[in-house]
């Protein structure tokens, strides 16, 4: 067998790319091991060398390829390209400093990224705030199309939705939202724009987003069933306002009642906060017919919210098209938002009344707590029984005004907890961030935030998901050419009594506020 080898041994050369390679083989052993001593003096990978020899390309095995000494051989193929060093150095997750750590690792049931199909991220980033609404998945799960809707668009698009949100949430590689973009266009054809050479232009997440919702509450509201499924997305993210408008001139009133899947929130020279610029947007002056002075007149427009959703959706109105010039602008303002928003403030008097109830339940329970370790430290010292200076007869003095209240609201909050329901109180929690970086308007980049069950942020850059620490969230208000919050979107919290019941060890600790389901 030794000798057979030597026999089968021969050195050829081999041409390629204006070089001549000298190249030991040995016909006993099959091509694979010839071809692969030409990619380690070439680069060329196996599957791209096409060997001419005489008689024909040298194939799996050598056949009626008969070689010779010194025999010439040409290839064709192109080399891989030569590997080039990362433009960052790469950091490992055990040389980062320990808080960092466990944001480095991103755990799999967090969902995936949507690949960029071209000037998409504004679709990507709305997807991905929108997915972070568990009740959104449940809703588009319950949809049953009536009969004879196959070729309406809204319900194209309603199916678009429920596949892509289901596959975001259950891919382990980053999703490529062909189908929901293709529907997505065909829906909206301003989404299908194109620039010069035929690229797709950027578009406004905004636009997407409120297009987006309103198209699948008109297919779910229109698929039948009853009143609760027809109104699910409503309930989810429709604001209900109420206005009361006054001409000055002739002392006119009248009321209207309108709704929006999303607060607007316009910026001037002195907003510098979310709260200030939501009162602001909510008073103002319009034009209108008056009856008694038969013409036109200015109108004074005080509007309040009437109904809040389960997700309160807060655009910060940063573009706006600018007649002199006819070019569409951004407002690069900072403004500041907070993470748990209250909007107590800006309701009518019928809903603050109904917000009290679950706002004196929650601080009654708190004040409960309070006085329960103070007591309990107390007991524990060594002069825990004294009254110091009176202070327990004036406070309980001064408690007893407001106690009947607390009763009735409490006996309220006793009704709503033992029937499964929970009390809103207008406060809102912040959940995810729709950003826009850039100083354009009609380019620049948009990024979806998104707070996560256990409370890590995520960053959905497109593909690429990024756990972020919690301090870069409060720098995403603007002011320069970093992310700057476009779209807020905030979860209602409410307060329920059960987990702090009387006699329940521990329980009194702290209230139980509670994700608002829808």
């Amino acid at each position: 067998r030794r000798a057979q080898r030597t026999a089968a041994a021969m050195k050829v050369k081999i041409s390629w790319n204006r070089q001549t390679y000298d190249v030991d083989v040995d016909t006993s052993e099959p091509p694979a091991v010839f071809k692969s001593q030409i990619f380690s003096l070439t680069g060329v990978p196996v599957d791209r060398q096409k060997i001419m020899v005489k008689g024909g390309m040298l194939k799996e095995d050598w056949g009626k390829v008969k070689l010779k000494e010194g025999q010439k051989l040409m290839m064709m193929g192109s080399a891989e390209a030569i590997p080039v060093a990362p433009e960052k150095p790469v950091t490992f997750v055990e040389d980062l400093p320990p808080e960092q750590q466990d944001l480095a690792l991103v755990p799999k049931e967090y969902g995936a990224g949507l690949v960029n199909l071209g000037n998409t991220c504004y679709m990507a980033a709305t997807l991905q705030c929108l997915a972070n609404v568990p009740e959104l998945h449940d809703v588009l799960g319950g949809y049953q199309a009536s009969s004879g809707v196959a070729a309406d668009t809204n319900h194209k698009l309603t199916l678009a939705t429920r596949e892509i949100l289901k596959e975001m949430k259950t891919s382990r590689q980053p999703v490529v939202p062909f189908r929901f973009l293709t529907t997505l266009r065909e829906r909206f054809p301003q989404f299908a724009e194109q620039g010069q050479g035929g690229t797709y232009q950027q578009q406004d997440a905004e636009e997407c987003w409120t297009g987006l919702v309103n198209s699948l509450d008109g297919r779910i509201t229109a698929a039948g069933g009853d009143e609760a499924s027809r109104g699910a997305l409503r309930k989810l993210f429709s604001i209900g306002y109420e206005s009361t408008l006054k001409c000055e001139a002739s002392g006119e009133t009248s009321t209207e009642k309108s709704s929006d899947f999303m607060f607007k929130c316009h910026v001037s020279q002195a907003t510098n906060h979310l709260n200030l610029g939501m009162a602001e947007s909510l008073c103002g002056t319009v034009e209108k017919n008056s009856d008694a002075l038969g013409r036109s007149a200015e109108w004074t427009k005080t509007t309040r919210l009437a109904r809040l959703p389960t997700y309160l959706p807060v655009e910060i109105v940063r573009f706006f098209y600018k007649v002199e010039t006819q070019t569409k602008c951004k407002i690069m303002k900072a403004v500041s938002f907070p993470t748990t928003l209250d909007v107590y403030d800006l309701c009518t008097d019928e809903l603050k009344a109904q917000l009290n109830i679950g706002r004196r339940a929650e601080r009654a329970a708190l004040d409960a707590a309070t006085h329960k370790g103070r007591a309990s430290g107390e007991g524990d010292g060594a002069g825990g029984g004294k009254d110091h200076d009176g202070d327990s007869a004036m406070a309980d003095a001064g408690a007893a005004g407001a106690s009947q209240q607390a009763v009735a609201d409490a006996a309220a909050a006793e009704v709503a907890a033992a029937a499964g329901g929970a009390l809103p109180t207008g406060k809102y929690e912040l959940v995810a961030v729709l950003t826009h970086k850039g100083r354009s308007a009609d380019g620049g980049h948009y990024i979806g935030w998104a707070k996560q069950k256990d409370g890590v942020w995520l960053k959905y850059d497109d593909d690429d998901v990024e756990a972020q620490l919690d301090e870069t969230i409060p720098k995403l208000n603007g002011g320069g050419d970093f992310h700057m919050g476009y779209i807020f979107l905030y979860q209602a919290h409410t307060f329920s009594s059960k987990g702090a019941k009387a006699g329940d060890e521990g329980a009194s600790a702290a209230p139980a506020t509670e994700t608002m389901e829808a």
